[in-house]
């Protein structure tokens, strides 16, 4: 858990706890993270 008081640190927290499914890779540049976001619930 990101300490409370630190402006950063957040971030892949909120993606994990959000996304249905997440991960990373590598870029020339450093790193790109993806995510998929849950679609709307359908009635049964």
């Amino acid at each position: 858990m990101p300490d409370p008081w630190q402006e950063h640190g957040r971030g892949l927290l909120l993606i994990r706890t959000l996304s249905a499914s997440c991960g990373h890779r590598p870029t020339e540049s450093g790193k790109a993270v993806w995510f998929r976001l849950p679609g709307p619930r359908r009635p049964v």
